[in-house]
């Protein structure tokens, strides 16, 4: 899910228990996160924002897989000591990414290219590329 940069804030448990929530992508535009607002999610396991500085936020991802969490350029070190955000397995950045994460999951059936054309075959198949998986943009080195 892609948070619309016309947002600015994301309530108390906006989203939580969500049981279908996959990956968040959260803009600049979010200037605020109440508590508990990804709670018990329990297929959350991609986290993309695109500030430069974490933003300070109370407890949000509690009883929630912290699996990966991607990053501007040049941020993942101000990510990996910063409250909240450093509890994630993984921190990268979009170029990091190499897509096992992503394709391995066995529920994930459906792999795009850049230009929508749907790749079927497993991901040992796949050539080196930019892939569309779950909404968001992986890269296969």
């Amino acid at each position: 899910m892609i948070i619309p940069s016309s947002v600015s804030s994301i309530g108390e448990d906006a989203f939580r228990e969500c049981p279908y929530l996959r990956t968040v992508t959260i803009p600049e535009s979010v200037k605020s996160i109440k508590l508990n607002a990804f709670f018990k999610c329990p297929k959350l396991e991609i986290v993309r924002t695109d500030w430069t500085t974490p933003l300070a936020v109370p407890s949000i991802f509690d009883q929630s897989p912290k699996k990966i969490l991607v990053v501007p350029e040049g941020c993942v070190e101000v990510y990996k000591n910063a409250d909240i955000w450093k509890d994630f397995e993984q921190i990268v950045t979009a170029t990091d990414i190499k897509g096992e994460a992503l394709i391995n999951d066995d529920s994930i059936k459906e792999i795009y290219r850049l230009d929508g054309t749907k790749v079927s075959g497993e991901q040992e198949s796949l050539v080196p590329g930019t892939y569309i998986v779950q909404g968001g943009k992986i890269l296969i080195k």
